[in-house]
């Protein structure tokens, strides 16, 4: 708790030199597949693969550095596992809120993105057969990164293509989730 506290101080503090120099304003959402890098814990079928989503607002300045806020959802891992004639089902999510710096490069409608930062993430694992059901949750301090492309389709409207990703370690489920997530979305320029 102590070390979360120092963030958001930090972070608050950076945010306070940003709107200093602030230019302007944004928000986005994005949306798209998500891929996981995690083991499957010896299920008998394993599904990697979901759909997620993020959403994030921030300021930035002429020279085109900023800080966002950013939540994001990468997905599920849902497992399978067979023993005899009890079926287990499982799911891992990977779900955060960050902060952190972004730079944009803008030529012409153009623009390249670059973000990263420390996250706050959320794991969870469930498991249940019918029977009898289990779950082991945890939060832990991660980074995270994304980088993508953009187009100005209006002055104030940014379509945005994009590839996140981060990571988080389950500690009560031994369970380490790694994430990427390849998305579309549009951003508002205020």
């Amino acid at each position: 708790m102590i070390d979360l506290l120092r963030s958001g101080i930090a972070a608050a503090l950076c945010t306070l030199g940003v709107a200093a120099q602030a230019q302007s304003f944004h928000a986005g959402i994005a949306g798209g597949a998500t891929k996981s890098n995690s083991g499957c814990l010896g299920a008998t079928t394993c599904d990697k693969t979901d759909t997620g989503g993020r959403a994030w607002v921030g300021l930035t300045n002429k020279d085109g550095l900023g800080l966002e806020i950013v939540a994001q959802d990468f997905g599920a891992v849902r497992v399978t596992t067979v023993a005899g004639a009890i079926t287990t089902e499982g799911k891992a999510t990977l779900r955060g809120i960050g902060i952190g710096p972004i730079f944009e490069y803008r030529e012409g409608n153009w623009s390249f993105h670059a973000r990263a930062g420390i996250g706050h993430y959320e794991t969870k694992l469930r498991a249940s057969n019918g029977i009898a059901s289990s779950s082991a949750g945890d939060h832990t301090n991660e980074f995270y990164w994304s980088a993508g492309f953009g187009y100005l389709v209006s002055p104030r409207i940014t379509a945005i293509v994009a590839i996140d990703s981060s990571k988080a370690n389950n500690r009560a489920a031994s369970y380490n989730y790694e994430a990427v997530m390849y998305s579309l979305g549009v951003q508002f320029g205020f």
